[in-house]
């Protein structure tokens, strides 16, 4: 039995809080996932988990394995993910033209949408090969433009739609509340929608030394929070949560992902509000964690 499939499946126990849910998620048969524990626990001669009728708790050999496993589970799938990104594209100009054609249509659907150029360019900045990058967005831009210059020639003008609009929302419910209002609202709504563990994560976006190297996450995460701002300060995102934030907030779901190992613990108490002294913190934060 392949002993990364043994240690992805005791991680995915450990983390859903049961072998059924594990089995659900993975998804497997919960004999698979009973016959993948027994082989590591009897590979490497140590109980690793503690069974009861009402809940699974991690023994001290356990603990141990599961933090050394998570930790060359990540670093695997990081390996593939950077060997995927060093993977040449079929067709690099038609995948830019497209991209860019879809970008240009999608801002005269929603002024909102706009602002996905700015995640476009935190992608191209965290590129390992400038060149490329750069030829990918000349190419990108040019047809977008294609599609602006298109609905210029039929009469719309992107900017002018935008003013109108504005004045348009002004005159109505706008009027109701401050913009100041509104402008922290938004904000809360985001906090509401990426939880605890999101905003944890997002506090360690601005490291200085990982945005120098262009570190893909941090750029990523940090131009999300970007247009946030940027949608929040157009001043038409009064109770258009749904469609000013959505596709900016999901990008905020990854931030956890900066959070240390050793931080961990402390936030699933946190979120859990359980006691340090509880033998069940670890499965139970962790699966609270995982619905967040």
């Amino acid at each position: 039995m392949d002993r990364f499939d043994a240690m992805t499946v005791f991680a995915r126990v450990v983390e859903a809080g049961s072998l059924s849910a594990a089995a659900r998620s993975i998804p497997m048969s919960l004999t698979s996932v009973s016959r993948h524990l027994a082989a590591l626990e009897q590979r490497l001669g140590t109980q690793l988990l503690r069974r009861t009728t009402r809940h699974l708790s991690l023994t001290d050999e356990g603990r141990l394995v599961y933090e050394q496993a998570k930790t060359i589970l990540s670093e695997l799938q990081e390996m593939e993910m950077t060997l995927s990104a060093s993977r040449s594209v079929r067709a690099p100009a038609i995948a830019a033209g497209a991209a860019g054609l879809l970008l240009g249509w999608a801002i005269f659907l929603n002024y909102g949408l706009t602002l996905m150029a700015i995640l476009a360019v935190a992608v191209l900045v965290s590129a390992p090969e400038r060149r490329a990058a750069w030829t990918t967005a000349a190419v990108a831009v040019l047809a977008a433009a294609a599609v602006a210059a298109v609905f210029a020639w039929a009469g719309f003008w992107w900017y002018d739609g935008y003013t109108l609009v504005q004045q348009r929302y002004w005159q109505g419910i706008a009027n109701a509340r401050p913009f100041q209002y509104w402008s922290w609202a938004n904000l809360a709504s985001v906090v509401c929608a990426i939880g605890l563990g999101g905003v944890a994560g997002v506090s360690r976006v601005f490291d200085l030394a990982a945005i120098r190297k262009r570190s893909g996450i941090h750029l990523l995460v940090l131009a999300a929070l970007i247009a946030i701002v940027c949608a929040d300060l157009s001043m038409l995102s009064k109770a258009e949560t749904e469609r000013i934030w959505l596709p900016f907030t999901v990008w905020l779901t990854a931030a956890p992902a900066l959070l240390p190992s050793r931080r961990y613990s402390g936030w699933y108490r946190c979120i859990t509000c359980s006691s340090p002294n509880d033998s069940s913190v670890p499965i139970t934060g962790m699966k609270v964690y995982n619905r967040l």
